[in-house]
């Protein structure tokens, strides 16, 4: 789920995301809150990704828009 959160204090006037990262197939619920501005690029938002659940670049992922998955 991405909602649109406020921009944050001394940064650019690029307005921050809220993001939801699930990881599915768990038995018990593995998730993460992220706040992210909206100008990142994708290969930071990996690597804010890799830190924010832990891994060490060898979990397979993909990033997926909208309600199918």
């Amino acid at each position: 789920m991405i909602s649109i959160s406020e921009t944050a204090a001394g940064k650019a006037n690029a307005p921050i995301y809220q993001l939801n990262v699930v990881l599915l197939g768990s038995a018990t619920p593995i998730w993460r809150r992220l706040h992210v501005p909206a100008d990142a690029k994708l290969d930071w938002l990996h690597a804010v990704l890799q830190v924010a659940m832990g891994w060490t670049n060898s979990h397979l992922h993909q990033f997926k828009v909208g309600e199918d998955y």
